[in-house]
């Protein structure tokens, strides 16, 4: 935000520059007023840039703050430090809470490094302390002007309204539909495993030109063995190939068995829930993929790191919106073509609501309503308002969740944690019905599984779903005995303080969801809640953090009580990546294996 004030101040003085000059000339030619203009501009930028880059940082009022070891300006002027760097230094940086490095153009940021700063920023004193211009306008392009994105008192607003949608009985009539949609994911994958094991059962030595056809045959579809023993082709499209099998054909045997990639199964599951708990649209992405899931997919991937994600995060703190909106580059083009069927589906959803709750009462018995049916019985929301919180939890909503869901399998499929699957399998049977049996569950049962909850919870602290925010101070402000100037980049990592060695003890960084069990508590052995931030805190504080423990308590059920899954020995683990967001840099591919008996 500094950058950009100091670039309009820039295009004020370069425009006073101008007319000084044309009335002093007397010439109003345009080609002159043009070239005077963009003379004064160049040359103003030129000096401004190097007063931030090489003069601020030596008499800023917080020089005294720590600072961690960076790498030589040149080499960093164009990076901005991810999570990664940000958890090496709050274990290695001496500090009293806060410590200060340099970003993107060596724009200055301090770091809070202790609990009890995260406390004062985001619990005390919220208001004083606004979301950072750049993670606004990267969330502004595909969110509009949503709960994350405002501020103030209209934040105020959009959160009374929005929090009754969230509440304990609220989550209660969903859990039917997360265990509705869990089961259909759990069938989808066996049906998938049954599939891909089933052609390799029954030839067991087939010739060269076979394995040619047969390679291209069922990329299309897959065979199954029918009563009279012969191949009976189904239409729906599997992408397995026999030569993957062929070398897998023990592994695919009883119990049946594998290697496939899960993580797009699961990205579709909770879209789908998603699409029905938020507005009570069913896209049925399990059983039927459509057209429109890819297009939302590409909408979604607003929010998961890729190099044109970063470029557009590091051209917002030094451009205004418009001109990181206008980049020519991967991340416009693909939100371009998707976020205007976003709009319009959106749109319509909230028009058929309101003309609805005209003619019937918002919240039936019979029909428990949605998350957008409370926000528009609501009132107090405009159309644009409804239609940036529709946008935001369908996009945010499945990301999120979806991530964790995934960071789970990460941890539990390495070898080494295997146990740690098995034990939370036997509790899961224990407690929960077979989904085959089709009985209903309550949210009591999942809720009586302690180890299910500290998984879940370990997960979420190793793999927080948002790596980092920012924020800024509106005006000047005192801060662990500092005066911080307003503007000021101030950054809280979920990722790092949640694997902080001071904070969590010396295996803060090793997978242990006992730590859960042993500490009454609940902190799981940090001594402060504000150690703990994967869903943020104070007023700011993830409104639907009860719905998303839920839903992961349905999810993780299904997939870990029917399935055993594990990563080959020999198989290099997939990739973690983050920019504001946590996701994989590789497909998710493991051994799934189908163990009977629930």
């Amino acid at each position: 935000m500094v950058l950009q004030h100091y670039l309009s101040r820039t295009v004020t003085l370069a425009c006073a520059g101008t007319i000084l000059s044309a009335r002093l000339w007397q010439s109003f030619s345009l080609i002159t007023l043009l070239n005077t203009f963009l003379g004064l501009l160049f040359v103003q930028s030129i000096a401004i840039v190097l007063l931030l880059v090489l003069v601020n940082p030596y008499f800023s009022p917080l020089k005294h703050v720590p600072r961690p070891p960076q790498a030589p300006l040149r080499q960093r002027l164009f990076k901005e430090p991810n999570a990664f760097h940000l958890e090496q230094w709050i274990d290695t940086v001496p500090n009293q809470g806060l410590i200060r490095y340099f970003g993107f153009l060596n724009m200055e940021r301090v770091l809070l490094t202790s609990p009890e700063l995260v406390r004062e920023v985001l619990q005390a004193r919220p208001y004083d302390f606004e979301k950072q211009y750049a993670q606004k306008t990267h969330l502004q392009r595909v969110a509009g002007q949503g709960l994350v994105v405002v501020e103030g008192d209209i934040h105020k607003r959009h959160r009374r309204v929005t929090v009754p949608a969230f509440k304990h009985q609220r989550i209660r009539e969903f859990h039917n539909l997360f265990w509705s949609k869990t089961v259909e994911l759990v069938n989808s994958i066996s049906k998938h495993i049954n599939a891909s094991s089933s052609y390799v059962s029954y030839i067991e030595n087939p010739t060269e030109s076979q394995t040619d056809s047969i390679s291209k045959q069922i990329h299309v579809s897959y065979v199954e063995k029918t009563v009279d023993g012969k191949l009976d082709s189904v239409s729906e499209e599997v992408n397995i190939s026999y030569e993957e099998d062929i070398d897998n054909r023990e592994t695919c045997g009883s119990p049946i068995s594998c290697n496939m990639d899960i993580d797009d199964f699961i990205n579709r599951a909770v879209f789908d829930i998603i699409g029905l708990a938020s507005f009570g649209f069913d896209f049925k992405s399990i059983s039927q993929p459509q057209e429109l899931y890819e297009k939302l997919h590409d909408y979604r991937m607003a929010f998961e790191p890729s190099p044109s994600n970063k470029l557009r995060m590091l051209s917002a703190f030094a451009l205004p919106t418009w001109a990181v909106d206008a980049l020519p580059i991967h991340f416009n083009r693909v939100t371009a073509k998707s976020i205007d069927e976003i709009r319009a589906l959106g749109s319509r959803i909230i028009a058929e609501k309101k003309a609805r709750m005209q003619n019937e009462p918002p919240f039936r018995d019979e029909l428990p309503a949605d998350i957008m049916d409370t926000l528009v019985a609501s009132e107090q929301l405009s159309d644009p308002e409804l239609l940036s919180n529709f946008m935001m939890m369908q996009a945010g909503g499945v990301h999120t969740t979806a991530a964790t869901v995934c960071s789970t399998i990460w941890w539990l499929a390495q070898p080494k944690n295997l146990h740690i699957q098995r034990k939370l399998r036997q509790e899961i049977r224990s407690k929960v019905s077979s989904p085959s049996l089709q009985q209903a569950t309550t949210l009591e049962e999942f809720d009586s599984m302690p180890y299910l909850r500290a998984v879940r919870n370990e997960v979420l602290r190793l793999h927080s779903a948002f790596s980092w925010y920012g924020r800024k101070p509106i005006k000047k402000t005192e801060l662990c005995g500092y005066s911080l100037p307003a503007g000021l980049s101030i950054s809280f990592s979920p990722w790092a303080m949640q694997r902080s060695i001071p904070l969590w003890g010396p295996d803060a960084r090793d997978f242990n969801p006992e730590r859960w069990l042993d500490d009454l508590s609940g902190r799981g052995g940090a001594e402060s809640t504000y150690s703990w931030l994967t869903f943020g805190a104070g007023p700011r504080t993830c409104v639907g953090e009860k719905f998303a423990k839920a839903e992961l308590n349905c999810l993780l059920s299904g997939i870990f009580g029917r399935f055993e899954i594990e990563f080959l020995d020999d198989q290099p683990l997939p990739r973690v990546t983050q920019q504001v967001t946590v996701a994989f840099k590789d497909k998710l591919r493991a051994k799934v294996t189908v163990i009977e008996g629930w």
